[in-house]
């Protein structure tokens, strides 16, 4: 499959297909897709159990196939796909796993893979047409996204976790997947922030990123809140003139000097993201404090994969299994072959925005930012690449780094 994938990515001026209104209509799809999830979580929040979320990202990946069927880069990476997951169910069928729950947790990343090869030939053939529609993709998915945090703050739909006595602990709005909105922050915020940047004066930025950051506290997150202020001072510093750079080397030096008091008054605080760190803390330990306990999950779930045999080490338990870290989550639902293909996708993430060949990508800063947080959070809180909500938007940022840049988003 890694070999499919490097063939889809290099590709040639010959092999390129033009655009047409079908994508018109794929992006006008994928651009809703940040509202059909609202939608489905009203939906649930209202009791009305019904999988409108899933049946719509069904659809827009049919429509996606149909446009791409005479694409041989895109046509040979589905012929791959297919492969892997008649091995991958045949086995499932052997060990007597459910299989449906199986299905939905794989289709979550080989989904975002396909999306990635066909955001990428869209960039080849037409920068311009794709860098618009990108841009119009990540506005739409903004405001959408935005829109929840507003009703999370005030109190309305859904809580981003449950508690022992029921209240819960912040507010994702109707966002039904508290644990997924990390990803969102992490791939979101940048390019909001840096539109920011280059549309406003310092002081409307300033003001943006205070209503990013109180978003991220309402979500009551850990990994947000440090996101959302890394991404300000980054954005900051590395698109600001030489007064604002000064400002953020003053600023960091600031926050070294007073974070010690500042961290004592918020964990004396009740604040949700505090409630539930100390929880673990009075619980357990640090290290099991920061990841909210789910290397203790690990302990307890690992044990039925490890006495199992090679081909359920090399292929995975399946039935959707999570310890809400993704390498462990991959471990258990694919084996080893699942998590020597997330190591290279995390690899992927971090170095394409590093090589020189990109460094004519005005905004590949943004791009590496938050490939980093995605991989911090993936890490210690997982959902990423299991996330249809954050994966697709993560394949359409990094799409950018290929082929020509036409604009820079002002």
């Amino acid at each position: 499959m890694i070999g499919i994938l490097r063939r889809c990515v290099k590709t040639d001026m010959e092999s390129l297909f033009k655009v047409n209104k079908s994508d018109n209509i794929i992006f006008f799809l994928f651009a809703s897709t940040m509202a059909v999830d609202t939608i489905h979580g009203l939906s649930n929040f209202m009791g009305l159990e019904a999988p409108l979320s899933l049946a719509f990202k069904l659809f827009l990946v049919l429509v996606l196939i149909i446009r791409c069927k005479r694409n041989a880069k895109i046509l040979r990476f589905i012929l791959c796909v297919v492969f892997y997951l008649f091995i991958y169910v045949l086995h499932i069928l052997l060990i007597e796993e459910d299989l449906a729950d199986t299905i939905v947790a794989v289709s979550k990343p080989i989904t975002s893979l396909l999306f990635f090869v066909y955001f990428i030939e869209v960039k080849r053939s037409n920068p311009a047409y794709f860098e618009s529609k990108a841009f119009y993709v990540l506005k739409w998915s903004a405001i959408v996204f935005l829109f929840n945090l507003i009703l999370g703050a005030l109190g309305i739909g859904i809580k981003s976790y449950n508690t022992a006595d029921g209240a819960g602990i912040g507010g994702s709005g109707f966002l039904n997947s508290g644990n997924e909105v990390s990803g969102v922050i992490a791939t979101i915020f940048p390019w909001i922030l840096y539109y920011c940047k280059n549309k406003f004066l310092l002081i409307k930025y300033c003001f943006c990123g205070v209503f990013l950051f109180y978003g991220a506290y309402t979500l009551g997150t850990k990994s947000g809140m440090a996101a959302t202020l890394l991404f300000f001072f980054y954005i900051m510093y590395f698109y600001g003139n030489k007064k604002e750079k000064f400002i953020v080397a003053v600023s960091c030096v600031i926050a070294l000097i007073t974070g010690g008091v500042i961290i004592q008054y918020i964990l004396s605080s009740d604040l949700p993201v505090v409630q539930r760190f100390t929880y673990f803390m009075d619980k357990t330990d640090i290290l099991t404090a920061l990841t909210s306990n789910r290397l203790n999950f690990w302990d307890e779930r690992s044990k039925e994969f490890y006495d199992a045999g090679l081909f359920t080490h090399l292929l995975g338990l399946g039935g959707n299994r999570t310890v809400e870290m993704d390498p462990y989550d991959a471990i258990l639902n694919c084996g080893y072959v699942g998590l020597i293909f997330i190591i290279i996708i995390y690899l992927k993430l971090i170095l394409n925005p590093l090589k020189r060949i990109y460094k004519v990508v005005p905004y590949r800063r943004v791009i590496l930012i938050s490939n980093v947080m995605l991989f911090v959070i993936s890490i210690g809180g997982g959902h990423i690449l299991f996330s249809s909500m954050t994966g697709l938007l993560i394949a359409l940022s990094n799409a950018m780094l290929f082929g020509n840049t036409i604009k820079i988003y002002k």
